[in-house]
């Protein structure tokens, strides 16, 4: 037993059972999504065989991977490290996201900021990146978030609404050009509108080739009109 855990017991951080900040009640291995009856470029489930949300838009992105779905427990956890400063609670994704990192080719890791902090002190997916250091890949926040309509949030639009504005919404703010394989660590895939933008402006800017990695995403699947 480390000192550290002799001195400040683990507990979960779910259920606070002490000896590990994950009971196995509450291990998220156990959630992981897999490739099975998946699109191998969106990662949604197919119908009947066939990605509906990859024949019904254009897709830059090249391929997508998300570790979990965004429902429950892990939602949860997410929220609580996003909006109630629990920044330790990223921990326990970041083993599932080295480990998924190790398994794309990757030349060059970044994020999305988020322009200004407004009520956070910290830009959660800066969190994200600290599995690069370890695997030695190249990293940094390499886009960042412009101004949406009347300053309007994302998260508060439809699907439809998003693809409608989410266009000329980034900015490349790193040079990207030459860089073979591109991924871009984000901690929700949504809609995939935000994904979709960032891939098509890292592809002008000069990357050949944009990857998605994500904690977790919605399953649901609701089509752009």
């Amino acid at each position: 037993m480390r000192l550290q855990d002799f001195l400040f017991t683990p507990v979960c951080v779910v259920c606070n059972r002490e000896g590990r900040n994950l009971c196995d009640s509450h291990d998220l291995a156990s959630l992981r999504t897999h490739s099975f009856a998946r699109c191998n470029r969106c990662w949604f489930l197919l119908t009947k065989g066939t990605c509906i949300k990859c024949s019904a838009q254009e897709i830059y992105f090249d391929s997508h991977r998300s570790l979990f779905p965004y429902e429950g427990m892990v939602r949860s956890l997410i929220h609580r490290w996003k909006f109630e400063n629990e920044r330790n609670v990223v921990q326990l994704f970041l083993p599932h996201l080295k480990e998924a990192l190790a398994d794309i080719p990757a030349d060059r890791v970044g994020v999305i900021s988020g322009g200004k902090r407004s009520f956070r002190s910290f830009f959660p997916c800066d969190d994200l990146l600290t599995v690069c250091k370890s695997l030695k890949i190249p990293s940094g926040t390499d886009l960042r978030k412009k101004r949406i309509g009347k300053n309007k949030k994302q998260s508060h639009r439809n699907q439809a609404g998003r693809y409608f504005e989410i266009r000329d919404s980034l900015q490349v703010i790193s040079d990207v050009s030459g860089v073979e394989n591109y991924v871009v660590l984000d901690d929700v895939f949504t809609t995939g509108a935000t994904a979709n933008e960032a891939s098509r402006i890292l592809k002008i800017a000069g990357a050949k080739r944009v990857h998605i990695l994500t904690l977790a995403m919605r399953e649901e699947l609701e089509l752009p009109i």
